[in-house]
C-alpha cells in the first residue's frame, strides 16, 4: 500500500503544480497525469551514469563541428552537398540571417539526446535543439527527491544557470512559447514560478505578450535581454513578432537561444557523421576518439538523396537495390530530416518491415521527390533491451508491470562553454508499441543510479 499512495500522491503533486498538457489524453489509472504513474524512478548503473556524464561533452564539440563543417561546404572548403543538403526547402532569408555574426560560433544551451538501451549499449536516434520536457523533468525531481538522482537532480537550477550566463547578472530573460509548443507552456510555467519564488524573474509568455519595435524587445515596457526561443523555425509564419525578434537578434539587439540556425536543426547529419568522403573532415574537427565514440553511439544513417554522392555508401549499394528489399531486408526506418511539422513527436516515423515490397518503393519515391523541399533520411533500426516497469493500476488498486523498452533524455546545459548533466528523463512503453513517446499506455519518470 505504501508505494500505492506513492503513485496517488505523485499524481495529486501534478494536479497542484497544474502542469498536466490540456490537449493529451485522459489517463484511466490517473486523475491529473496524461501518462502512467510509477513509484519509483529507472535506474542505471554507475557505469551507465558515467558513460552519460561524459557524453555531454562530446555532444557540445559534435555541435560545434557541425556548424563548422556547415561554413565549410558553403565555401566549397568540403563537399558542398553538405550546405546543399542542409539548406533544402528553407527560405533564402532565413538561411542569410543565420550567417550573421551575432550568431557565429553558438549553439544550443540545452542538448537533448534520444538515447535507447540496445544489447550493446546506448544508441542515439535524435538530437533535438529545441526539446520539451525540461519543466516536467524538474518536477519529477522534486517528488522524487528522495532518490539517488543522475545529474543530481538540478535541471531547475541548470537551466537557470545557462539562462542567467547568457543574459547578465542584471539581464532580463524569458521564455517565449509558441502556440505549435503550446502542450509544453504548463510545465515551463511551473519552472517560472518556482524561480518566482526564489526571486528570480524569468517569465513563461506567449509572443502575443511581446512589444516588439526597431530596437527592442520589451514585456510589461521592460526591455528582454534574452529569450529563449521554445518554438520552432519552420513556424515563424504563424508566430507573431518572429521574423522581427530574429531580426534584431542578427543585429545584436537581443541575444536568442537557441540561435535560429537552421542547419543544426537537421537530424541528416546523423548521415553525414557517416559518410564515407567526410571522415577526414570529422576527424580533423573532433579527433580519432570523439570521432570513433560518436560513430558507435549513433547508428548507420543516410541521406535519402539522388545525389550519388550523397548517398554514397547507403544500403544496398543503390537506391535501386534498397526500393526492391523485402521486409526482412529492411531493418530500417524513415523520418523527416527537419524543418517540418512531420519531424518531432514521431509524426513521420516509419519503419520498413511495415511496407509492402511494391509500397517501400513508392514511399521511396514519394520522398525522393521532396529531397529538394523536406529530405529524409534512412536510419537502421536498434532494437531495445526489454525492461520491466512498475506502475500503478487503478484497477486493481495495486501495483502491476509490463515489459517495455526504454527511451531516455538526458539534458545537458551550457554555462558557457562547461556542460552540465542535470539529469534525464525516462520514458517507457510496451514493446507492442512502435514509437516511444508520452502516450497514455507509458511511464515517464527521472533517472536515479542504483545503490
Amino acid at each position: 500500500m505504501q508505494l500505492v499512495r506513492a503513485c496517488q500522491q505523485i499524481d495529486a503533486e501534478l494536479g497542484r503544480a497544474c502542469i498536466s498538457r490540456p490537449l493529451a489524453r485522459p489517463n484511466p489509472n490517473a486523475r491529473f497525469a496524461p501518462f502512467r504513474i510509477s513509484p519509483t524512478p529507472f535506474q542505471v548503473t554507475a557505469s551507465q551514469a558515467t558513460e552519460l556524464e561524459q557524453l555531454g561533452e562530446l555532444l557540445r564539440d559534435f555541435y560545434h563541428a557541425m556548424d563548422e563543417l556547415y561554413w565549410l561546404s558553403k565555401k566549397g572548403d568540403v563537399p558542398r552537398f553538405i550546405s546543399q543538403s542542409l539548406d533544402a526547402g528553407k527560405p533564402a532569408w532565413l538561411i542569410e540571417l543565420a550567417q550573421a555574426e551575432a550568431f557565429r560560433g553558438q549553439i544550443p544551451i540545452i542538448l537533448r539526446p534520444d538515447l535507447l538501451l540496445t544489447a550493446a549499449g546506448w544508441r542515439a536516434t535524435e538530437l533535438d535543439s529545441v526539446p520539451g520536457s525540461m519543466g516536467l523533468l524538474a518536477f519529477f525531481e522534486h517528488v522524487y527527491a528522495d532518490w539517488r538522482l543522475l545529474g543530481d537532480g538540478q535541471t531547475q537550477n541548470a537551466l537557470a544557470k545557462a539562462l542567467a550566463t547568457l543574459s547578465g547578472p542584471e539581464g532580463q530573460a524569458a521564455i517565449i512559447v509558441s502556440e505549435e509548443c503550446s502542450g509544453y507552456r504548463p510545465e515551463t510555467a511551473w519552472l517560472s514560478r518556482q524561480w518566482r519564488d526564489r526571486g528570480l524573474c524569468i517569465p513563461t509568455l506567449a509572443p502575443e505578450q511581446l512589444q516588439v519595435d526597431s530596437e527592442h524587445v520589451r514585456w510589461q515596457g521592460e526591455r528582454l535581454q534574452l529569450i529563449y526561443r521554445f518554438f520552432e523555425l519552420f513556424d515563424l509564419d504563424n508566430i507573431p513578432n518572429a521574423k522581427d525578434i530574429l531580426y534584431l537578434g542578427a543585429q545584436g539587439k537581443i541575444m536568442i537561444t537557441p540561435p535560429p540556425k537552421p542547419h543544426l536543426e537537421e537530424k541528416m547529419w546523423f548521415a553525414f557523421l557517416h559518410h564515407p568522403e567526410l571522415q577526414a573532415a570529422w576527424e580533423e574537427l573532433l579527433g580519432s576518439e570523439t570521432l570513433a565514440y560518436l560513430q558507435q553511439l549513433i547508428p548507420a544513417t543516410w541521406l535519402l538523396s539522388r545525389d550519388p554522392q550523397a548517398f554514397a555508401g547507403g544500403p544496398c549499394g543503390s537506391l535501386a537495390g534498397l526500393k526492391r528489399t523485402s521486409r526482412r531486408q529492411r531493418p530500417y526506418i524513415l523520418k523527416p530530416s527537419g524543418f517540418s511539422a512531420l519531424a518531432w513527436g514521431g509524426h513521420g516515423f516509419s519503419r520498413g518491415k511495415d511496407y509492402t515490397t511494391s509500397r517501400w518503393g513508392q514511399t521511396l519515391e514519394e520522398y525522393l521527390l521532396q529531397d529538394g523541399t523536406r529530405p529524409y533520411i534512412i536510419q537502421e533500426y536498434q532494437p531495445s533491451e526489454p525492461q520491466v516497469v512498475l506502475h500503478y493500476d487503478s484497477s486493481s488498486e495495486d501495483i502491476t508491470e509490463f515489459t517495455g523498452k526504454l527511451r531516455l533524455c538526458p539534458y545537458y546545459f551550457l554555462h558557457e562553454d562547461e556542460v552540465t548533466l542535470s539529469g534525464a528523463l525516462a520514458t517507457l512503453v510496451p514493446l507492442s508499441k512502435p514509437i516511444i513517446h508520452g502516450m497514455t499506455e507509458a511511464v515517464m519518470v527521472p533517472t536515479a543510479i542504483q545503490q
